[in-house]
């Protein structure tokens, strides 16, 4: 069983803590999300700490930088150490075995990592996190007179590859492999599995990145001393900077993609409507179904346009990521160069460990920059036509409805024309009946349904028996007229017609 001095463990976790457009409200939240990983004593200066409008590095303890901790039974010690860097929480907790002397078997990572998750209390990150292993190795795995240098770089290797395994029992060390590095005398070894796993519906279900996102990366770095560690813990706060960059790039590239998926729901819906309308029995749809679609489409247009914005926001985020990433990771190798160790070195140490390579790291920036940034890029272009779909969807059912209406309005205003030109044709005819049943001597006695008068109004007087007759008779010359009037009106509306289309035919053959 292979052994290391001073196992060390480090977990680099990031939170939101604020966004575009978040209320203070939600800000509160975050806040209080990232203290439920730091003990309750803390929150006070952490909340008084927790100032001002743009902070590019600010430790969220003041002066007292890191909060320090020992198990009950003195096994394990180590810190805790918060800080803000602008709109991003960060915490490193260092947690190690209280031996810096005898070697211990790998598989306390096990033990160490149980004891960092009880002390963030099993809280989740909302952004990423990044497990950072560190220890020193006894001369035995080093170069001497009878090892080379590639068989030492070779056990050191399966060191790191039973280190990964105990820390991250369910994934395979060999798989998750990125490649090596060195730095300031140790080896660097880069483990890393992501994973996304988008579920199948998004209406009423928005999860977390943690839902979806498996992202397990692990830095293993080994030295042959315990003076070559304890001077790259000095670079823990660039590491601090560097991990939350690369958290951020993959956050932001996982944001995407819930969002892609998202848009790509809506257009569904937006072409839905496009085959209502465009559909044979679009002309039956009523005016009232079209007035509900084309509020369906602005409140469409609208979540659309905002989900799509904060789509492209997302390719800014990992573009200004990806510039940072890169000029931290350029940072730490030229402190590491600086500190020109090797003046120290023992005569033991292999050169290929001494030299400062981070081109693993590297490779990260590459690519991510090839395939997030311009994966983006491409997305974005391709979402874009939804919203230009939209807006001639909505320009398109406004018209119809306009038109419609103005149709409407056209029909109703022939039909009161008509009925007008009825009314008054009746009215005058009416008149003509009147005035000549008026001139025409109407014997009482003989007078047509007399009989059937006097037996509906049994008390009327005989000199209004020919009052009530001319009253019906007028309604009844009225009524025929009414509709003799219509009948021509219409007749003469559609000869009208008739003669427009064949004006129009006429000037289509010229």
């Amino acid at each position: 069983m292979n052994k290391i001095i001073y196992p060390t463990l480090n977990l680099f976790l990031y939170d939101i803590r604020d966004e575009l457009g978040q209320s203070k409200e939600e800000f509160t939240q975050n806040q209080e999300y990232f203290k439920l990983k730091l003990p309750s004593t803390l929150s006070a200066s952490i909340s008084s700490h927790d100032r001002g409008f743009n902070v590019e590095y600010g430790e969220l303890l003041g002066s007292q930088r890191i909060e320090r901790f020992t198990s009950k039974n003195k096994t394990y010690e180590g810190y805790y150490y918060p800080v803000r860097m602008n709109d991003t929480y960060g915490l490193l907790l260092d947690c190690s075995i209280n031996d810096k002397v005898n070697p211990q078997p790998v598989s306390c990572l096990k033990n160490l990592r149980m004891e960092v998750e009880r002390k963030i209390q099993g809280s989740r990150y909302s952004i990423g996190q990044t497990w950072m292993i560190l220890g020193y190795l006894s001369e035995d795995y080093l170069v001497g007179d009878d090892i080379s240098v590639s068989d030492s770089i070779s056990g050191i290797l399966d060191i790191a590859y039973e280190c990964y395994e105990n820390l991250m029992p369910h994934r395979n060390a060999e798989k998750d492999y990125q490649g090596d590095g060195s730095i300031l005398g140790g080896k660097l070894f880069e483990f890393w599995h992501h994973e996304f796993n988008l579920p199948g519906e998004l209406v009423d279900n928005i999860p977390e990145i943690g839902d979806f996102v498996e992202n397990n990366h692990v830095i293993v770095v080994l030295f042959p001393n315990q003076a070559d560690m304890r001077q790259f813990s000095e670079l823990n706060y660039d590491w601090m900077r560097l991990f939350k960059y690369r958290n951020t790039i993959l956050w932001a590239y996982a944001q995407s993609l819930l969002l892609k998926e998202m848009l790509k729901n809506q257009f569904q819906y937006i072409q839905g409507y496009i085959r209502d309308l465009m559909g044979d029995k679009s002309q039956y749809i009523s005016n009232e179904k079209l007035k509900k679609i084309l509020d369906e489409a602005r409140i469409s247009m609208s979540e659309y346009a905002i989900d799509f914005t904060y789509f492209k926001s997302q390719a800014r985020t990992i573009k200004t990521n990806l510039y940072n990433y890169q000029k931290i990771l350029s940072s730490i190798i030229e402190s590491a160069n600086k500190a020109n160790l090797s003046k120290n070195r023992a005569s033991y140490v292999p050169r290929i460990i001494v030299d400062n390579d981070l081109c693993v790291l590297e490779e990260f920036w590459r690519n991510s920059s090839e395939k997030y940034h311009l994966q983006l890029t491409r997305d974005s272009e391709n979402l874009r036509p939804g919203i230009g779909l939209l807006e001639v969807l909505i320009e398109t059912i406004q018209a119809t409805v306009t038109l419609r209406q103005a149709e409407s309005d056209r029909k109703f205003n022939a039909t009161i024309q008509t009925w007008g030109w009825g009314l008054a044709i009746a009215s005058i005819f009416v008149s003509i009946v009147s005035s000549s049943i008026g001139e025409v001597s109407i014997d009482k006695k003989n007078l047509p349904f007399k009989n059937y008068l006097t037996d509906i109004f049994p008390g009327l007087y005989d000199e209004w028996v020919t009052s009530v007759y001319i009253f019906f008779l007028n309604i009844i010359s009225f009524t025929i007229s009414l509709l003799l009037a219509l009948a021509v009106w219409y007749l003469f509306q559609k000869f009208l017609s008739f003669l427009g289309r064949l004006w129009r035919l006429k000037n289509r053959k010229r």
